[in-house]
Formats: structure tokens, sequence, C-alpha cells
């Protein structure tokens, strides 16, 4: 498939969404395999260059269902097309999805309350300011993401 008929397909599947208010989770599992070239149940296997979290391990995936990251390979790495910095993972919460939206980044087409997704660091801080940050994994946070402080915040 083109770049553009990838786009047109998920514009149709959030347009759907939207409108039925039903979220079509196997159809964005088949888009998403698609867009990351894996083939069906398969996980994503460890980036060749063994990134590191916060802990200095291994990264580790952030979700795979939803599918997050900026390459939408499971993983929060740096990318250098990624000029959002989406190196945090975090589990989303209603709080959070809120301050989100408010400030025009509307996730709930693509996660819900619950899901682990990959957050732009600016993001995260400004919502850990505002007392609406999400739990941090810091398993599946990339090593140079700015988070702030290094405490946990769950």
């Amino acid at each position: 498939m083109s770049r553009s008929e990838l786009q047109a397909l998920k514009r149709s599947i959030v347009a759907h969404e939207e409108k039925t208010g039903h979220r079509l989770t196997n159809l964005r599992k088949r888009y998403n395999r698609i867009v990351t070239n894996q083939p069906p149940n398969q996980l994503p296997n460890q980036p060749p260059n063994q990134p590191t979290n916060q802990h200095g391990r291994p990264l580790q995936p952030c979700s795979t269902s939803p599918m997050t990251g900026f390459r939408r390979d499971g993983y929060c790495m740096p990318h250098e097309d990624d000029r959002g910095r989406h190196l945090v993972c975090a589990e989303l919460t209603d709080e959070f999805l809120e301050f989100t939206a408010e400030q025009g980044n509307d996730l709930s087409s693509v996660a819900s309350v619950g899901d682990r997704w990959c957050l732009c660091e600016t993001r995260y801080l400004e919502a850990k300011r505002a007392g609406k940050v999400p739990r941090l994994i810091e398993e599946a946070t990339h090593v140079s993401a700015n988070i702030g402080s290094r405490t946990r915040s769950n």
C-alpha cells in the first residue's frame, strides 16, 4: 500500500469509530501490522542497537496493542524525524487524556484509559507540572527522555 492509501485507511478507521462510537480493534491491529511490516501475532524483537531504559537496562516495549512509538514498533525510541521526542512510556488515565485533549492533542482516537502509550517528553512534563501526570513506565521509557526528577510517579 502507498503512504496515501495508508493515510486514507487510517482516516476511514477513525471516521467510522467517531461515527459509531465503536473501536475497530482488529482493523487497527491489521493496519498497525501493515505500517510496521510485522506478520500477524509477531511481537517486535528487541531493536538491534540495544537501547536502554531509565534504569540502564534494555528498553522494554511500551505497547503493541495499541501499537505505539514514533515508528509504530511498540518502543519509545528516538528517531531523527521525531521532533516531539516520543520517548516517555506512560499508562494513560482519564485525567491525562482530558488534559492532553485540552492542549490540542486528542489521543482518544488511538488509545484509551489504561493503555500504555509513548508520549512526547514535553507533554509529559506539562502534565506533571499541572498535576495530571499519567503513571510512568520506567522500563519502557528511553534513557534519554527528560522526565524531570527521577522519582517514580506511580
